[in-house]
């Protein structure tokens, strides 16, 4: 289990593992079990959802800047 303090870092470079190795062709499905081509085929939609999720919340960020001006020229 990952800890809180360190989740993104530990993720992200196994993530990047997990990348070199579908480029380099080492995670080729033919190379692969049955389990870990169910894995890679998990990563890649929760990969999805994350760029899904920070999409989101960029845009509610964006939102809240746009009201906080909007507040600001009403002073």
């Amino acid at each position: 289990m990952n800890m809180s303090y360190c989740r993104f870092q530990n993720t992200a470079i196994d993530l990047q593992d997990c990348a070199s190795a579908i480029e380099s062709g080492e995670a080729v499905d033919k190379k692969l079990s049955r389990e870990e081509k169910q894995a890679k085929k998990r990563l890649v939609e929760i990969c999805q959802d994350i760029i899904d999720m920070m999409e989101y919340e960029d845009q509610r960020e964006a939102e809240n800047l746009d009201d906080e001006d909007d507040f600001e020229l009403d002073e």
